[in-house]
């Protein structure tokens, strides 16, 4: 019997080693299974939360970009060409409005969700002032935003036409989280609009009228290129024939003008009261703006003058427009005169003479 007890004993050795090392594989498997899986849970949270910052970048950085839309209604605007005011300041009503892009814009491949949409309308005509214009924010501050077009496939009646938008701007002013005014820029042509209301203009005119007097300030210095602000409290008008008599027009007597040069040798102002009475009467359209080029004169201590040809030129004269084509300031026996001498559009039998009378002050 001892040889199969023997070799009995040997097999079943065999046996619980060999299920011994099973099991250990085994075991060793489901470690490393174990390890596997931690290994991807660790992974996969990592990537959860890889995709959560993400995202809440993504959501801080539109955030930073995003504005609240808004309607402003500008009651005046300002058109500037190379930085230099022209054609004066309009007092006509336009509506500015900022739409936040959601369902893409009519007469544009525009997917809903990219940028803001800005429009223009003109309340005297009843239309648009401007063809609707997609921009993105560019820069945004506690109290301004910064918007800029970009290239966009467009409808025109020739099909579909890519145009490149970029060369327009829209920047927006706040102040104490309120609209303030609103500019438009046409970069490619160094214009721009500023749509405002006049009731900031008026805040500023009255830090302006609280300026202390100077009587230091000369026609002379005024020739040679000085500031001033000038108030003057009569506004008379005269219809000038070139063949025949003068008329004097009849128009509101409590008028007054300012008269502004806020920088040396710069542009200068009007704020004519009557403006309105002005235009409808179709003696001048809008508030002169330009930097005159003035000559100096003196007759004695009673009289100076310093005069300056602005518009007088054939392209002003065919333009279609109204023009200024003489600007003077006068000190007539120690009392200051000013005018300006006013061209019709289209209109070569008389001209208009504006005059200012009576100096409040002149001041730097």
């Amino acid at each position: 019997m001892w040889p199969f007890n023997y070799f009995k004993k040997k097999r079943e050795k065999e046996e619980q080693e060999r299920r011994r090392a099973e099991e250990q594989a085994r075991q060793q498997k489901l470690e490393k299974e174990r390890i596997a899986c931690e290994r991807e849970c660790r992974l996969e949270d990592n990537r959860r939360k890889e995709l959560e910052r993400q995202a809440k970048l993504k959501a801080e950085r539109e955030q930073k970009k995003s504005i609240q839309p808004f309607t402003f209604r500008s009651n005046c605007h300002q058109r500037y060409e190379n930085d230099t005011p022209v054609m004066g300041l309009q007092e006509c009503i336009r509506t500015v409005s900022l739409v936040k892009n959601t369902d893409g814009c009519p007469g544009y491949k525009l997917a809903p969700g990219v940028g803001y949409i800005v429009k223009i309308y003109n309340d005297d005509l009843g239309k648009p002032n401007m063809s609707d214009k997609p921009m993105k924010v560019v820069t945004k501050s506690a109290d301004m935003v910064e918007l800029r077009g970009f290239p966009i496939m467009a409808q025109s009646p020739f099909g579909w036409q890519d145009v490149d938008y970029s060369d327009y701007g829209f920047v927006v002013y706040y102040k104490n989280g309120q609209v303030e005014k609103c500019v438009l820029h046409m970069y490619d042509r160094n214009i721009r609009l500023e749509y405002l209301h006049s009731s900031i203009i008026k805040k500023e005119e009255s830090k302006e009228d609280d300026r202390p007097f100077n009587n230091d300030i000369s026609i002379s210095a005024v020739a040679n290129g000085f500031t001033f602000n000038l108030k003057l409290p009569k506004v008379r008008v005269v219809k000038q024939p070139y063949h025949g008599d003068a008329q004097i027009i009849e128009t509101d007597s409590s008028a007054y003008v300012r008269i502004v040069r806020k920088e040396t040798k710069g542009t200068v102002t009007f704020d004519i009261s009557n403006i309105a009475e002005l235009r409808s009467k179709r003696i001048l359209q809008q508030n002169p703006t330009f930097v005159p080029q003035f000559t100096y004169q003196s007759q004695g201590s009673d009289f100076e003058a310093a005069s300056a040809e602005v518009g007088n030129s054939w392209e002003a004269a065919s333009s279609g427009k109204e023009y200024v084509s003489l600007f003077q300031i006068t000190q007539q026996k120690g009392k200051i005169v000013a005018f300006i001498i006013n061209n019709l559009p289209n209109e070569d039998d008389f001209y208009y003479l504006i005059i200012f009378l009576i100096i409040l002050k002149i001041y730097t």
